[in-house]
């Protein structure tokens, strides 16, 4: 059996479809775990109807405590062999399920993991154009979630063994808690199944903390980065360079939110995230595992502030259509 867990919180207009495309898996040996994490929509009444539906389908009620807390209760609570969490807003394809499990058990893995398809309202990205499967140790798995091409980084792409994912915890009170969670994650890890094939929809909808303002809780990403480069470091040297590229990829991440801010330059973290932009930018335009488009945009910084700005605002109105 499978457990596929999934965090709740005013998410009315995007749950239907979520747990429509859980139910309707062409693998049929589940369990599906809501967890209420407060919500204060119609949310938990959408939830409890498919509770009613579907046997198969479980509903805990919990106060508030955010993502990661509900996925700790979810995943807690988990009887299958092997889990996976879904995030709320998001769709998975019928036949997700049956592909994991299948690359999983042939294999003999800890963890299958699946292409993502970005969703930009109707503009549909795959996040790897490429597809194929492989199999691999969990030090080149490692390497290809730092770059996140063949491997995204995301946890909801990831079936796991449950025993696995019950002896980590995602950290309550942070953000981007799956870069936390892998640095963990990948020191138990012995071997993992791949198909780059788009299986996830991730949704990047408005107001979600993919597509907002810069916020002082954003720069966890900075820090999760950090921290997993020093472990590459002092256990995985081998891939230093991915795990070099994916620190300074959460820099340009952090630093295109707080452009996004009316008075960008009087922000506290503006002047550290573009210190050390510019002082890797001579690198960043060299590093293979960088967009040609994001090295041009490293030596726009380099030149003016402004200048990468325009650049990233007309980037970002392609990406969303």
């Amino acid at each position: 059996m499978v457990s596929v867990i999934v965090p709740i919180y005013n998410v009315e207009k995007y749950l239907n479809k979520c747990v429509d495309s859980i139910l309707a898996q062409t693998y049929t040996d589940l369990e599906v775990i809501l967890v209420n994490d407060g919500t204060k929509d119609s949310s938990a009444q959408i939830a409890a109807e498919y509770e009613k539906m579907d046997n198969r389908v479980r509903l805990i009620n919990k106060e508030n405590g955010g993502l990661s807390d509900a996925r700790n209760v979810g995943i807690a609570m988990a009887l299958g062999e092997y889990a996976i969490c879904i995030d709320s807003d998001d769709y998975i394809a019928t036949d997700m399920i049956e592909i994991l499990v299948r690359l999983i058990k042939d294999n003999d893995c800890d963890m299958a993991a699946g292409g993502i398809c970005n969703v930009y309202g109707k503009n549909m990205v795959p996040q790897c154009k490429e597809q194929k499967e492989f199999v691999c140790d969990n030090v080149e798995a490692f390497g290809h979630i730092m770059v996140g091409e063949l491997i995204p980084g995301s946890i909801c792409n990831k079936l796991i063994k449950t025993d696995i994912y019950k002896s980590i915890e995602f950290p309550v009170g942070r953000l981007y808690e799956d870069a936390f969670f892998t640095t963990k994650l990948m020191q138990i890890i012995k071997k993992v199944a791949v198909t780059t094939k788009p299986l996830y929809y991730y949704v990047h909808r408005e107001g979600s903390i993919t597509t907002t303002p810069f916020k002082k809780r954003d720069y966890d990403l900075v820090d999760a980065y950090t921290i997993n480069l020093k472990l590459i470091k002092d256990k995985y040297p081998a891939i230093m360079p991915q795990a070099t590229f994916r620190l300074n990829w959460a820099y340009f991440t952090v630093l295109d939110r707080i452009l996004l801010l009316e008075n960008y330059s009087k922000n506290e973290y503006y002047s550290r995230v573009v210190k050390h932009l510019k002082r890797n930018a001579i690198d960043i335009f060299f590093n293979k595992y960088f967009r040609k488009s994001r090295r041009i945009a490293a030596i726009a910084l380099l030149i003016n502030v402004r200048l990468y700005r325009k650049l990233m605002l007309a980037n970002m109105r392609k990406q969303q259509g």
